[in-house]
């Protein structure tokens, strides 16, 4: 890691003087290349992105959790009979948005989604799905801060440079809060959702270099400089040490950043795929006043990552020193705006400094910009935030809004500008509702939906359902819906009321729906279930057909079958009959559990049946008669040839630092592989071209190291090249 110094703004600073000779070098290199086209090209070939930024996207999930959210209205004894009709097990509720974090068999994962997507006690059942870091190699050669001159940070610091008491939450995998750019710049409330602690220690250095970008602290002689500069970073910690992150921990996070007194949320994550659950935490916390920023993502698709592509997040994409998108970027429907995403020189885990790129360190600018515009104007809601953002944005691109660009690149300086020009209105307008279901004069029996629509000038913070004036519950999320068991009300005439609230207090009020209730007299019979076959105790083999007899005092609306406890099927009409695939389980004793539910749910559970899997055990695989390798016609006397083209020979490295060592090498026939050795020491071997090798520089300054690059080719021909480097 070559370590430049900050470039000057208006507020002055000092160059350090142990820098200045690394940063005439990086000087020199721009005069011979010309341009930043030039450097993107050179070392995307010498260093290219890793094989998971591949553009297929994919979105893998837990295989033993899911998310479920039922219709409003439901009592836990509804919610406990489907669970138990399926087999699972309720882990957590995400109490903001009503959604249950359940445990379930992988075996049968994908059948009870399907299932539970039938039901029509459920609202949804989602999978938790895992979401990647938007996240691109470090570059060495971006190691200057141009990207703050670029959006105007020094000029919009003389409006504003930010307010202790605004925060970002950084949903990502921690914060290293010793690093000296970064102590003091974290709030005290942050929370680690991995492990269920206050521990927000970075596991993979990713936030601290998000956390960087955004918020290091500036103008204090130390490091690199920030957008945000007095404003607070909340680390909110929920990706694991391999840079997993799981929607329910995300989730979490949002729901938490909202409850906790964040004005704005980065989230340099994301996934392939819409999420309704995802959409709704997103709905919560901006209902309560919060800004959302996420990453675009960085598989240079016709298509954004989520939650960037939800409603109510700004969707940030990258651009280089030239105003082009940067060659990663994701981009289309969805996307809001740009920020400089290439060579963002921010913090790192070993209290030192890294050149990141990616569209991870684009979104933290955005939520840096719009936490100085809530420091700026504390009571401007989320739309008007947003709306500063993209309409003071440097339009790129095609005229407007563009696909490869949004509204434009940020401009720090325009936006806080407009920002305390801005009086925020007091909002008085009330919301308007109306219930849409069920419509007036109807009859109505069992379970049914309530759903309403409304509006407001600003914000639907929430609308709440009265049954006969008596809250009844309430939703705050888009669609407004709940579920009335109306067995639990006497039968005849029932009024239905809805109110909506808007974050000003105001509240609207619908006229009154007249229904009529009409259930027969209160079913508390559960079904009978017994099943006939397979007997208990019977050896069973390849696919097996379940079948139970089951009856009701009205009548059985399905049975479900479970193989120690793990959900295989089910069936809605007698015979009650679903094929078992008993291959997919082991050899030996397993216990079958039939279900049946009644209409008024009542939930009935056939007893036990043991039976005994006994399955024919596959063939070994033959092995293969290995062909005799042919004697080679030819004998290759060629030697490689081989070339270490960084670092340059004789130059200063930084002790401490990671430097890429980077070689070229060629062969008559082949080159198998190139070794890297340290003073006569193998570091690292790399067989796939460009060959590169990272080297961590000790600790010893002034200490001169060879590097040694050796070539070898299928024959075991071999040459090396050699350089010295002295450590700064």
């Amino acid at each position: 890691m070559v370590f430049l110094p900050k470039k000057l703004n208006s507020e002055g600073g000092v160059v350090p003087l142990l820098l200045l000779f690394a940063a005439i070098g990086l000087i020199s290199f721009l005069l011979i290349s010309d341009t930043f086209n030039f450097r993107d090209k050179l070392f995307s070939s010498l260093f290219p992105k890793p094989s998971s930024f591949a553009q297929t996207k994919v979105s893998p999930s837990a295989s033993d959790q899911i998310l479920v959210k039922f219709k409003n209205g439901l009592s836990d004894k509804q919610k406990q009979s489907v669970y138990k009709l399926y087999g699972l097990e309720k882990k957590d509720n995400l109490k903001q948005i009503s959604v249950d974090l359940v445990k379930v068999n992988p075996k049968a994962k994908d059948r009870v989604l399907e299932a539970l997507s039938k039901n029509n006690l459920i609202e949804y059942a989602e999978p938790d799905y895992l979401l990647k870091a938007d996240d691109v190699p470090n570059d060495p050669w971006f190691s200057v801060e141009w990207h703050l001159k670029d959006i105007n940070a020094p000029t919009a610091w003389d409006i504003n440079k930010g307010s202790t008491a605004v925060s970002v939450a950084v949903i990502d995998s921690g914060v290293y809060s010793q690093h000296e750019d970064l102590a003091g710049q974290l709030t005290s409330n942050g929370y680690n959702f991995v492990d269920n602690n206050t521990d927000t220690a970075d596991k993979t250095g990713h936030g601290t270099a998000v956390a960087g970008t955004m918020d290091a602290a500036t103008n204090n002689g130390k490091g690199v400089a920030s957008l945000g500069r007095n404003i607070m970073t909340m680390p909110l910690v929920a990706a694991d040490s391999t840079g997993a992150m799981y929607l329910s921990n995300e989730i979490k996070a949002i729901d938490y950043a909202a409850d906790n007194g964040a004005k704005t949320i980065n989230i340099s994550y994301g996934g392939s795929v819409f999420i309704q659950s995802e959409q709704d935490a997103v709905n919560y916390a901006w209902n309560k006043g919060l800004v959302i920023v996420a990453a675009a993502g960085n598989s240079n698709l016709s298509s954004i990552d989520y939650p960037a592509g939800d409603q109510n997040v700004i969707a940030v994409g990258a651009v280089d020193g030239s105003d082009n998108r940067a060659n990663f970027s994701s981009y289309g429907t969805g996307l809001d705006v740009v920020a400089p995403g290439v060579g963002i020189y921010t913090t790192n885990t070993t209290n030192s400094y890294q050149a990141d790129s990616g569209t991870s360190y684009s979104s933290p600018l955005v939520a840096a910009l719009a936490g100085l515009i809530f420091s700026a104007a504390p009571n401007l809601a989320p739309q008007q935030v947003t709306d500063i953002i993209t309409s003071t944005a440097k339009d790129l691109g095609d005229p407007g809004w563009d696909q490869y660009y949004g509204w434009g690149k940020i401009d720090a300086y325009a936006a806080l500008q407009k920002a305390t020009g801005i009086t925020p209105l007091p909002d008085t307008t009330a919301p308007t509702v109306s219930i849409t279901s069920p419509t007036s004069n109807s009859i109505i029996s069992g379970i049914v939906s309530i759903a309403a629509s409304a509006s407001d000038n600003v914000a639907v913070t929430k609308v709440e359902f009265y049954i006969d004036n008596s809250l009844h519950t309430a939703d705050s999320t888009s669609p407004y819906s709940d579920s009335w068991d109306t067995t639990t009300f006497a039968n005849g005439t029932h009024t239905i009321l809805a109110k909506a609230y808007d974050s000003a207090g105001n509240i609207g009020i619908s006229s009154t729906t007249s229904v009529t209730v009409n259930n027969p007299v209160l079913d508390i019979t559960p079904p009978t279930v017994s099943i006939t076959s397979p007997v208990s105790g019977s050896t069973v083999s390849g696919s097996v057909n379940l079948t139970a007899t089951a009856s009701d005092n009205v009548s059985v609306s399905k049975v479900t079958y479970l193989i120690d406890g793990v959900y295989i099927g089910e069936s809605t009409s007698s015979p009650y009959s679903v094929a078992w695939d008993t291959t997919q389980f082991s050899n030996g004793t397993h216990s079958l559990v039939a279900n049946a539910i009644d209409p008024s749910n009542n939930l009935g559970t056939s007893a036990i049946v043991t039976v005994i899997v006994n399955n024919p055990l596959p063939s070994p695989t033959p092995v293969p008669t290995q062909t005799p390798v042919p004697t080679p016609t030819s004998t290759d006397t060629t030697v490689p040839t081989v070339s270490i083209i960084y670092p340059l020979n004789g130059s200063t490295v930084s002790k401490l630092s990671t430097v890429n060592i980077a070689a070229s090498a060629s062969d008559n026939i082949a080159v198998s592989k190139v070794e890297f050795y340290v003073n006569s020491s193998l570091t690292c071997t790399d067989t796939t071209s460009p060959y590169s090798c990272s080297w961590k520089v000790p600790g010893a300054k002034g200490k001169k190291y060879t590097v040694q690059a050796k070539a070898y080719d299928n024959s075991n021909n071999t040459s090396s090249s050699t350089i010295t480097v002295t450590a700064n």
